[in-house]
């Protein structure tokens, strides 16, 4: 079985080329941070790809994720890092800090993501 540095690592080159896939995990469950666009928790693939990856493709021109740093720490990987992008509805850009924090739970993957959602919703208005 491959590490969870591994997987996370493949996980976002993955995310490169939207709509991203996590086929890397078995058992996910996908937090997007409250109060933000997507926000929310999914817990399947489908739900995932439609109500995360499916909407930022139709929401952003150009939308990025860039990975600064992917650190392990214990069972569970963090990434810091920025996004970026236009919004397709106002044409605004978007420059957001983001952290993500990948741990093992109980057979499991859970991914949780943290960043100023006031952000998005200033660009997205």
């Amino acid at each position: 079985m491959e590490s969870l540095l591994t997987q996370v690592q493949n996980t976002y080159r993955a995310v490169e080329a939207l709509p991203a896939e996590s086929h890397y995990f078995e058992n996910l469950v996908w937090t997007e941070m409250l109060g933000g666009p997507y926000g929310g928790v999914y817990e399947s693939p489908q739900q995932i790809r439609s109500q995360v990856f499916d909407r930022i493709a139709q929401d952003w021109q150009s939308f990025a994720l860039i990975p600064e740093s992917i650190t392990e720490a214990g069972d569970s990987v963090i990434m810091v890092g920025s996004y970026r992008g236009t919004c397709r509805h106002t044409g605004k850009p978007l420059e957001a800090r983001v952290v993500h924090i990948w741990s093992r739970e109980s057979g499991g993957v859970r991914f949780e993501q943290f960043t100023d959602t006031h952000l998005f919703h200033n660009a997205m208005e």
